[in-house]
């Protein structure tokens, strides 16, 4: 694999933990994500799919494919031209998470026999469930590992790719959790040193190739927009993204989604409402308009002595709403005479362009 630099950023586990709760919830919705966590091996993969699992009453599945044999993947020649059921192909009604493990340690062949099911979560004739999550790891290529040669672009561009490394105190977290670590040197050692174990926090490697943007992955991306709040966008959003079209196509999609947000709340549009109409009001809008009018001319003319404030709110309320809709108003509050201290607090000048009835 050439060593060509990749582009995005190393994600802590509280940060993957994000990212996959991010997915379950676009899974529920029907855009559905298969993240590829990379990292070395020991720093807790396996356990953040425990994690994941009991936070959502999911059962999981782990397969190790660098170990699988052909037919305990594909299951079992039935005899008839087909397959028996995987023994690991869940029938369960619980969510169940599938975690393939090791896959860029697996042979070709397994890797051709797993495509359907990243694909369609499908084993011959066999499918997983709607709400089932497939989730997948790997080793970075370094002279660490012996891995497959993982460049072909169909592939790769069927995962999120999340670089996953754990800082320091989520590591130290992790061996104390580890029922093999309990009450040893290394425990104890830890306590004495947080330096013990280098600066993770400052690791990083390379995944050999740039992710970049394609069709699909930019239709499931409209998607999120739609499902995800403005809050889940920016919390966990703005990393999922990254991990699925790289940080520089990302950082143009968010820009123009911020920028979007903007001109939706921009003041000026509201400043500049005079009578130009700028707003699209529909019939519904015109009978909601219409009831508040009623219902705010009879308080008016309860409650006869309002503050300046609450006349320049009337006077912007007035200026917001419906030319044809401001004229009938402004006509009703003239023409009766229980409201006409009200009218000689609006301001003259004011009124006469509010009401505009020449133009």
């Amino acid at each position: 694999m050439s060593e060509m630099q990749d582009n995005v950023s190393v994600k802590t586990i509280a940060q993957t933990e994000q990212i996959l709760d991010t997915v379950i919830k676009l899974n529920d919705e029907g855009v559905s994500f298969c993240p590829l966590l990379w990292g070395n091996h020991g720093i807790g993969k396996t356990s953040l799919i425990e994690s994941l699992a009991e936070r959502n009453d999911a059962e999981y599945v782990v397969l190790n494919l660098a170990n699988l044999d052909i037919a305990d993947l594909l299951g079992q020649l039935d005899g008839e031209g087909g397959y028996h059921q995987p023994n690991w192909l869940k029938t369960t009604k619980k969510r169940v998470i599938y975690f393939l493990d090791e896959i860029n340690r697996a042979p070709k062949y397994i890797l051709q026999g797993i495509f359907n099911f990243l694909n369609e979560k499908r084993i011959h004739n066999y499918k997983a469930k709607q709400e089932d999550i497939i989730i997948a790891a790997a080793n970075p290529s370094d002279k660490e590992y012996e891995v497959t040669c993982f460049e072909d672009p169909a592939f790769l561009s069927r995962f999120l790719h999340v670089k996953m490394q754990p800082s320091q105190k989520e590591y130290i977290k992790f061996l104390n959790n580890d029922t093999s670590f309990k009450n040893t040197i290394i425990q104890q050692a830890l306590k004495k040193s947080v330096t013990l174990y280098g600066n993770p926090e400052q690791q990083d490697f390379s995944l050999g190739f740039v992710i970049s943007p394609d069709n699909r992955k930019l239709h499931k991306i409209s998607k999120t927009f739609e499902i995800l709040s403005d809050n889940e966008i920016e919390d966990s959003g703005v990393m999922l993204l990254e991990c699925v079209v790289g940080f520089d196509a990302a950082s143009v999609i968010l820009e123009t989604w911020r920028d979007s947000k903007k001109n939706m709340f921009e003041p000026k549009e509201i400043i500049n409402m005079k009578k130009t109409e700028k707003y699209k009001f529909n019939n519904d809008d015109i009978d909601i308009i219409n009831n508040i009018n009623v219902k705010m001319i009879d308080f008016l003319g309860k409650n006869k002595k309002q503050t300046k404030k609450e006349i320049e709110g009337l006077e912007r309320y007035i200026d917001y709403i419906p030319k044809d809709l401001r004229v009938d108003f402004l006509k009703q509050m003239t023409t009766t005479s229980s409201r006409e201290d009200l009218i000689t607090q609006l301001d003259h000048e004011k009124l006469e362009e509010l009401l505009n009835i020449s133009s």
